[in-house]
């Protein structure tokens, strides 16, 4: 996995847009992760498995 870091300095307004770009990304990503999982027409379409790590 490929995890970046960096130092941020910024106002508290700045801040309060960083937090709700990030909770609406998780929102999009798990309603695709759902969307996905509830679909197996679609998985199997693109050719793709459920399967756990």
């Amino acid at each position: 996995m490929l995890v970046l870091e960096a130092k941020l300095e910024g106002t508290k307004s700045q801040y309060a847009i960083l937090d709700e770009i990030i909770c609406t990304a998780r929102f999009i990503r798990n309603a695709c992760i759902w969307y996905w999982m509830d679909n197996p027409r679609e998985r199997k379409r693109l050719g793709m498995r459920m399967t756990s790590a």
